[in-house]
């Protein structure tokens, strides 16, 4: 939900540097899908609120990216963990932030994780989920559809 306070951000912090991990539409609204939120996030339960959602979001952060110039970074996920050394360094680099390849090893970062995937940040860099979603595509067609109504390609940002 962080991608709601952007323009916050921006406004607060002009040289803000913004990254956007973006995701594959259908692998991302599974991923939010088959998540508990418990009562937080009601539009994550049913898949036409979660396309409306998306839609939503999807629109808001290509204004962010046009409106931000410079400061804005777009790095894809499946991107990310098929090459995390090499899109890693590319965000190190975006933000002026030297890169160490420590920072891959996960398992070795004692902090805390308070994310809905916490029980996996130990585990280190996985690609099972990337294409997770296509075990339920028959079921998540009417999600597919309302993206490719609205224009949207559902297997690529």
């Amino acid at each position: 939900m962080n991608f709601l306070y952007t323009g916050l951000i921006q406004r607060a912090l002009p040289n803000a540097k913004i990254i956007h991990l973006t995701r594959s539409p259908m692998a991302a609204c599974y991923a939010i899908y088959k998540t508990s939120f418990g009562q937080a996030y009601p539009f994550s339960y049913n898949l036409a609120d979660l396309g409306k959602y998306y839609l939503a979001y999807r629109k808001l952060m290509t204004h962010w990216r046009q409106s931000n110039g410079n400061n804005f970074i777009e790095i894809n996920y499946e991107q990310l963990v098929a090459s995390p050394a090499k899109i890693s360094k590319q965000a190190f680099d975006f933000i002026g932030l030297p890169w160490h390849e420590d920072y891959l090893l996960l398992a070795n970062n004692k902090q805390a994780s308070a994310t809905a995937s916490s029980s996996q940040v130990r585990g280190g860099i996985y690609q099972s989920s990337v294409e997770l979603w296509r075990n339920y595509e028959k079921d998540l067609t009417p999600l597919r559809e309302s993206l490719q109504l609205a224009g949207v390609n559902p297997d690529k940002w």
